[in-house]
């Protein structure tokens, strides 16, 4: 699985609208004439939710055709919620190159978390999973469409306990919570090891997460009859090809590949693995094939639906799959 424009929002919007962007815009919010697969969904009767910590998803129209929509604002590398709130980020090693902004991430990123716990008892991503389960709750008994949008495998990152030496115990080098890129070659082999640990730290508490939210699933009896997706925007470059993090480096298959896992007894086969090529427009036709919902009129997608994938009636939907980044990735 690919995405066709490997960033935050459009990524998203190719996932939403099933339109490519890398060929004919810059990051830019979702336009006007873009279909949100939400508004369809609730066109159709479901009840739409969405729970976010990430940065820009409101400003980026990614919250149209929600009836519920929750920004976390106490998420990582938002502006803080109190500005005044001092925390120590001494420990953090900064390469020379790192500007100001990256530094200014990681520090309002430590002060929402110590605000959040100080207030909530909690930080992300308990607080965004929480929020979504309580929504989940009072909605059970409802046709519902529910978008968790969880910032937490995103840099700065700087794991919370037990999770930020799950993979590297007894580490006493550099703490580097927000590598500076493109480039890599400042890295040491051990610098590298250590952002690993950190990155599989986050992810693995997101995981947990996860975890948490599948079990409510369960205690509401909703397991089998829910489709239940889980999808990353993109990859993330951790020194492959010399390159480290996603800005202005090129789109090798570390940054372009997604997370695409789905599950639904009677519509997606059990411990089916595809190798068959698929990007992220595929994510919107898709869902409405396997809802029987018929996309407005005259709206034409670039990505196509999968059911036939997953059914057996094909082995590829599409020979290739496309990526780039408008105006300044090849």
């Amino acid at each position: 699985a690919y995405a066709e424009y490997p960033i935050t929002v459009p990524a998203r919007t190719a996932l939403v609208s099933g339109h490519y962007t890398f060929t004919n815009r810059p990051w830019c919010p979702l336009r006007s004439y873009d279909m949100h697969i939400a508004e369809v969904l609730k066109e159709n009767g479901y009840v739409t939710g969405a729970f976010s910590d990430t940065p820009f998803n409101v400003g980026a129209n990614m919250d149209r055709g929600f009836e519920t929509f929750q920004w976390i604002p106490e998420g990582k590398c938002h502006r803080p919620v109190d500005k005044d709130r001092e925390v120590d980020i001494s420990n953090a090693y900064f390469p020379p190159h790192a500007t100001p902004l990256e530094k200014a991430f990681y520090k309002h990123t430590m002060m929402n978390r110590a605000y959040s716990m100080e207030v909530n008892g909690k930080a992300c991503p308990e607080l965004l999973f929480d929020e979504a389960i309580s929504w989940l709750e009072s909605n059970a008994n409802e046709k519902f469409f529910l978008w968790i949008d969880t910032f937490e495998p995103h840099e700065p990152w700087c794991p919370v306990p037990p999770y930020d030496t799950m993979y590297q115990e007894g580490y006493e080098g550099k703490y580097i919570p927000m590598p500076m890129g493109p480039s890599s070659d400042w890295m040491t082999e051990e610098d590298v090891k250590h952002v690993h640990a950190l990155y599989a730290g986050d992810v693995t508490h997101t995981d947990q997460q996860v975890g948490v939210l599948m079990s409510k699933i369960d205690e509401l009896g909703l397991r089998d009859d829910t489709l239940i997706i889980l999808i990353s925007d993109h990859g993330e470059p951790l020194a492959e090809h010399g390159t480290i993090r996603k800005y202005n480096v090129p789109v090798y298959e570390e940054l372009a590949r997604m997370v695409w896992i789905m599950r639904k007894p009677g519509l997606v086969p059990e411990g089916v693995v595809s190798d068959a090529l698929v990007q992220n427009t595929d994510f919107t036709p898709t869902i409405l094939d396997m809802l029987n919902i018929e996309p407005p009129a005259n709206y034409g997608m670039d990505g196509v639906s999968l059911l036939p994938l997953l059914n057996g009636e094909k082995e590829a939907v599409r020979e290739y799959v496309y990526n780039g980044a408008f105006g300044f990735r090849s």
